[in-house]
């Protein structure tokens, strides 16, 4: 039976990893849990080296969509480099990407 999980602990299987293997699913935010709730675990003195990380999921037509009718995303063509400025207070709205990150 596939879980949320599946993929976390079939890697630690092939790999040979013992501990814990767990999976959060808190959208945009998964990675910073996932390395939040690591690096608890590491200052807790519950583990003594941890793998945390996340991806996202590809952009498809449907996200796009759905992302462009919430006025989330930018339509900055004039000068692109305005549209990925997701700290700076005149931002216009954000970008769709795909991403992934690791820690050890």
């Amino acid at each position: 039976k596939l879980s949320l999980s599946s993929a976390a602990a079939a890697i630690a299987a092939v790999e040979k990893i013992r501990g814990q293997v767990s999976t959060v699913s808190t959208a945009c935010a998964s990675g910073l849990t996932a390395i939040g709730l690591g690096m608890e675990r590491i200052r807790l003195g519950l583990a003594d080296t941890v793998i945390a990380g996340a991806s996202d999921t590809g952009v498809t037509r449907f996200l796009l969509n759905l992302f462009c009718s919430a006025k989330f995303v930018s339509f900055e063509t004039e000068n692109p480099a305005r549209a990925v400025c997701p700290f700076d207070l005149e931002r216009t709205r954000s970008v769709l990407g795909d991403a992934a990150c690791v820690l050890v």
